[in-house]
């Protein structure tokens, strides 16, 4: 695995500037692949990663370990936590990886600057104080993998087509998610 100080420029330069949020994504990334032992993720077929918010760090994860959404191997679950889960597929082992709320209070033992104690901080505390580790079981189902889609049906109400399972039937009515409920757009006619 390349060093902090070189993937911590790699995240900043891919996400367009280094924040806080960018230093714990690479440090929890760097401490998920350890929990794991991977030493390589780039490229590593094994490798799935739920990111649990939607910020700087979930692009810091994606340049750590080389997980895109659009390989399926990065999934984003919108629950606003700086948490990660990392999954093995191949060996079932997963590790759920948290930024504990208390460590922003922490991170001024760390730092001079005690305004904004985060940047220094969180580059030099321990993993033990900066991180929490929860072993876990992910259970994902096969069309969740990476890979070509399973199976794909098309919605009966607006033609278009759904990849695997993400549809609902109702009423004996296969139809998307969209289409069953209020959707986040609304078209104009």
């Amino acid at each position: 695995m390349k060093e902090f100080n070189e993937l911590l420029k790699e995240a900043a330069e891919y996400h367009g500037h280094l924040c806080a949020g960018q230093i714990l994504g690479v440090r929890i990334g760097m401490a998920g692949l350890k929990w794991l032992q991977i030493d390589e993720p780039v490229g590593n077929k094994s490798l799935i990663i739920y990111v649990e918010t939607d910020r700087c760090a979930a692009d810091a994860l994606q340049t750590v370990t080389g997980c895109k959404l659009g390989k399926r191997s990065l999934k984003h679950m919108d629950y606003g936590k700086m948490a990660a889960t990392f999954v093995n597929i191949y060996e079932n082992k997963a590790v759920r990886v948290v930024v504990p709320g208390h460590v922003r209070e922490l991170a001024k033992n760390y730092s001079s600057n005690k305004e904004n104690p985060y940047m220094e901080a969180y580059k030099v505390m321990p993993d033990e104080e900066l991180l929490l580790f929860e072993e876990v079981i992910v259970d994902f189902k096969p069309e969740d993998l990476p890979g070509k889609p399973l199976r794909r049906i098309t919605c009966e109400k607006c033609g278009e087509e759904v990849n695997d399972g993400r549809e609902v039937v109702v009423d004996s009515s296969t139809i998307c998610k969209a289409c069953y409920s209020t959707p986040y757009y609304k078209v104009i006619h």
